[in-house]
């Protein structure tokens, strides 16, 4: 797996975002028929967030491959307005991507989550605690 966006250098952030958005445009024109346009616009918009965090000068509150629980073991739902996902309260979650919204927002992306009408699911951080960290070198 790829260094974490987070530990990138600027050179190399700027490089990945300029790179999924130059390929989220071409997917998004009309120009061709491209199955991954959905895909390269989240990419992209990933890449945004983690600029947006740097500039704020913000880090996110959680790792790539930490373990976490919902705070309440209550169900939560993803923010998104057409597909509202369910996560059960009582399940461990493996991150796997951290959205930076601005003004303090963290959105988390699990492991194994699926692709909806709105992009991949993604949960408000403030929801959430961590239950184990794991060092990024362990994970295959």
């Amino acid at each position: 797996m790829g260094k974490w966006a987070y530990d990138m250098s600027n050179v190399e952030l700027l490089d990945e975002f300029c790179r999924y958005y130059a390929k989220a445009a071409v997917s998004n024109s009309g120009l061709v028929i491209s199955g991954s346009g959905g895909y390269d616009e989240d990419r992209a918009n990933y890449f945004k967030g983690v600029l947006h965090a740097r500039l704020d000068g913000v880090k996110p509150p959680f790792k790539r491959f930490d373990v976490v629980l919902t705070k309440t073991n209550d169900d939560v739902y993803s923010k998104g307005w057409r597909d509202r996902q369910k996560l059960s309260g009582d399940a461990a979650q493996t991150i796997f991507r951290i959205y930076y919204e601005g003004s303090g927002c963290w959105l988390l992306m699990f492991h194994g989550a699926e692709w909806g009408a709105d992009g991949y699911p993604k949960y408000d951080s403030s929801q959430f605690k961590l239950q184990s960290s794991v060092a990024e070198e362990t994970v295959a």
